[in-house]
């Protein structure tokens, strides 16, 4: 009886509960879990994912080693478009990298311009999972957020490797992504250092 209302205490959005559940239903150990959700397995440190969209080939990367850092692609200012990047703990592995590609996908199509504008006019614009991925993996879909963020922003310099303020491209623009609900993603605090475990 206790496991059941504690798995249903779980189904709150918190960055943690989804591995803690995890752990009460499958009855494995903790780091498995990590290891499962955010996809750190020999194939994905610092793993290149090549996409194409509009004839060009765009790479996503993903973790580096046991520092954990936010999902990003490279390629789309070559395109006139905003970098994206995505939390590290959003969604798992494979679904993070179905994020960024449906999200592109999306606001690259001719009816949603007017909301990458509104995005890049530093508005944050909302988008229902079941309108980026055809079958949503959850009972109750996620909803994403989609925010401006600036060139100097700690997820922005995790994710591209920028040492220090002089190496910050501030004519580069990019686009952070994250979960509605979540918003602890949007400090530079959450990023420093990279998540580690």
């Amino acid at each position: 009886m206790f496991n059941k209302y504690l798995k249903q205490l779980l189904t709150d959005d918190s960055r943690f509960f989804p591995f803690i559940k995890d752990q009460l239903e499958n009855d494995i150990d903790p780091e498995s879990i990590i290891t499962k959700e955010i996809g750190l397995n020999q194939d994905s440190f610092g793993s290149n994912v090549r996409i194409k969209i509009n004839n060009i080939t765009l790479e996503i990367h993903t973790a580096h080693l046991n520092v954990i850092t936010p999902a990003h692609t490279h390629g789309l200012a070559e395109m006139g478009l905003p970098e994206f990047l995505i939390d590290p703990f959003s969604t798992p592995y494979k679904r993070k990298l179905a994020v960024i590609e449906s999200s592109i996908k999306y606001f690259c199509k001719k009816e949603n311009e007017s909301r990458l504008n509104d995005i890049l006019n530093n508005q944050t614009v909302k988008v229902k999972e079941i309108d980026l991925l055809p079958e949503p993996d959850r009972k109750n879909p996620y909803v994403f957020c989609y925010r401006r963020v600036h060139p100097s922003f700690e997820m922005v310099k995790q994710a591209y490797d920028i040492a220090s303020e002089e190496d910050v491209n501030l004519e580069m623009t990019f686009v952070q992504i994250y979960v509605e609900g979540r918003e602890w993603v949007l400090t530079d605090i959450y990023y420093e250092g990279g998540v580690t475990f």
